[in-house]
């Protein structure tokens, strides 16, 4: 039997734990999938995570990973692939995908990925269909530093083109820091006192945070449409059901209110 080691960056990531079970489900009893390991986020708890997989007794045929930060894990990784384990790159394909493959020619590397661009051309379309004229939108996108957050701002941006204005608040993937971007905007942005055709958030906590400011601003500022993402059954999912938001990208495709 084929043992699996499953390797992500943070715990309390609703949609790395709904990773966990997919991975779990799929592996049923024809593959052993090894408890998941988290790295807090960081590439350098990452590090020895690899090196566990490859050294035990048994150890790792594969490794499932989403790095954390950057891509700062190419020199651990051309270890695993000497070793004749696979690398399987779950939700970005690194840089360095090339180099591991000439490394070792006959080692399975591959990555898995969603398409951010489309996902930020589908909320445009979400968002051009509120608003089919102009208008002045927020776009809560996560953390630049990720290629995820910056695809889907280019799919977004490329798809609305001149129709809408755009100004991008930077929410970190966490409902605290979309809440922050935005309760910052309101008191220093300088466009704070134009009125917003809708809030598009690239995930679904972020516009939990959004909806908790809007809310505060009042009634006016709560009737501005609230766009999410991932539409996963314990948090988009929900805050759909409860009003929270407009509409979600879920697992299925959109899902509209």
């Amino acid at each position: 039997m084929k043992r699996v080691a499953l390797l992500l960056p943070d715990e309390n990531n609703p949609y790395q734990q709904h990773l966990v079970r997919e991975a779990q489900a799929a592996a049923g009893s024809d593959v052993e999938m090894l408890p998941p390991r988290f790295a807090g986020g960081l590439a350098m708890n990452q590090i020895p995570q690899i090196f566990e997989a490859i050294r035990a007794t048994p150890r790792a045929d594969a490794i499932l990973i989403m790095m954390a930060g950057g891509e700062a894990l190419e020199k651990t990784l051309e270890k695993v692939v000497r070793e004749g384990i696979a690398c399987i790159f779950l939700n970005r394909t690194p840089s360095f995908v090339g180099s591991l493959r000439a490394l070792s020619p006959e080692t399975l590397i591959a990555s898995v990925k969603p398409d951010q661009r489309r996902i930020g051309a589908i909320q445009a379309e979400q968002c051009l269909a509120l608003n089919p004229a102009s208008g002045f939108v927020l776009l809560v996108v996560g953390a630049l530093s990720t290629p995820s957050a910056v695809e889907r701002r280019d799919g977004f941006r490329a798809a609305v083109g001149r129709r809408l204005e755009v100004h991008d608040l930077e929410g970190n993937w966490t409902s605290a820091g979309a809440e922050h971007a935005l309760r910052d905007w309101y008191r220093l942005g300088a466009d704070r006192q134009r009125s917003v055709k809708a809030i598009v958030c690239q995930n679904d906590p972020m516009a939990e945070g959004v909806h908790k400011v809007l809310v505060e601003h009042g009634p006016e500022a709560r009737a501005i449409p609230v766009l999410g993402c991932e539409g996963l059954p314990e948090e988009g999912a929900k805050a759909f059901g409860r009003g929270v938001q407009l509409v979600t990208i879920g697992p299925e495709g959109p899902e509209p209110r």
